[in-house]
């Protein structure tokens, strides 16, 4: 008789923590649905929780200073600035898109800008007659990549 009632015992108590591992679960799995219904799959509006992010803030800060520097080529209007210029400033900004965490949006653009970082390293200079289309096509990069970030 003793037996049972040390065994009775044990299945009450082996029955409450069923209880508390089935409440547990229940609650997690709750927390689950929560965030998986609420986490954007949009990868542009992933771009725009990244922008706030510190490295967002870098590539921000990075893309306003190739701006800068596609201002000075104009103004400059010399392919010798530019063909020194522009392995720095592309690889600034394909090394600032990379610190985000390669983020799938911005796949296309990071290959773009190592592009021009790779065209210049291997030493494809741009000819005063194609300087003109190689500024506005690099800007165009900038500004696109730049939109990304809104």
């Amino acid at each position: 008789m003793l037996g049972n009632t040390n065994e009775k015992k044990s299945w009450a108590i082996l029955k409450e923590d069923l209880k508390v591992i089935e409440k547990s679960a229940q609650l997690a799995l709750a927390d689950f649905e929560f965030a998986r219904d609420n986490e954007t799959t949009d990868p542009l509006q992933k771009m725009r929780e990244m922008s706030a992010s510190t490295g967002g803030k870098a590539l921000i800060k990075t893309l306003g200073e190739a701006k800068l520097f596609v201002k000075k080529a104009k103004a400059k209007d010399d392919p010798v600035f530019w063909n020194s210029e522009i392995l720095n400033s592309a690889r600034k900004v394909a090394t600032a898109i990379r610190s985000m965490g390669e983020p799938e949006v911005l796949d296309r653009k990071y290959v773009a800008f190592k592009r021009y970082a790779d065209n210049r390293h291997n030493h494809n200079h741009i000819e005063a007659d194609e300087l003109d289309d190689a500024i506005d096509e690099y800007a165009d990069l900038i500004k696109d990549t730049k939109a990304l970030m809104r």
